[in-house]
């Protein structure tokens, strides 16, 4: 699964030339900004946000054009950014047992309802179990928002 995942080492590295959807959450804000484009550095020179403080504490953006998500955490003392490519991850992994889409309510997002994600499972061998295969989790990531108003549906 590595050559699908990797580590960017800053926010200036986040490919600007590419489309996105997602959200960003700076520290003092009381809601996230949307990204539906080109996702704009809020550190940048050229933004009116300039600066390390404010920072993201945290973000969440796909390409579906690429099938790549980003997501940004701020951990305390850094910024952890990492890259999955979703589409390469589905297409080449003959290993995943299950894709199960999994889905949150979104929180200050305005038009979204759920915030979007795939998680993959695949069979390895346990000790515990006598060596027969257990679904674990291989991954998840980001793939976008639901918009749908019949999100809540009544337990029966």
């Amino acid at each position: 699964m590595n050559k699908y995942y990797k580590v960017i080492d800053k926010l200036s590295d986040i490919p600007s030339d590419k489309e996105f959807i997602g959200y960003y959450w700076m520290s003092n804000q009381d809601a996230p900004e949307q990204v539906d484009g080109k996702f704009i550095n809020p550190q940048e020179s050229s933004n009116p946000q300039k600066s390390n403080n404010p920072y993201i504490v945290e973000g969440n953006l796909y390409c579906e054009e690429e099938g790549v998500s980003i997501s940004i955490r701020n951990t305390g003392d850094e910024v952890r950014i990492t890259q999955f490519n979703v589409a390469e991850a589905k297409a080449a992994n003959k290993e995943i047992i299950q894709l199960v889409p999994q889905s949150y309510i979104a929180h200050r997002l305005p038009g979204k309802k759920k915030v979007c994600f795939q998680q993959a499972w695949i069979a390895e061998p346990d000790a515990n179990c006598e060596g027969m295969p257990v679904l674990q989790p291989a991954w998840r990531a980001f793939v976008g928002f639901d918009t749908n108003e019949n999100i809540i549906k009544k337990r029966e």
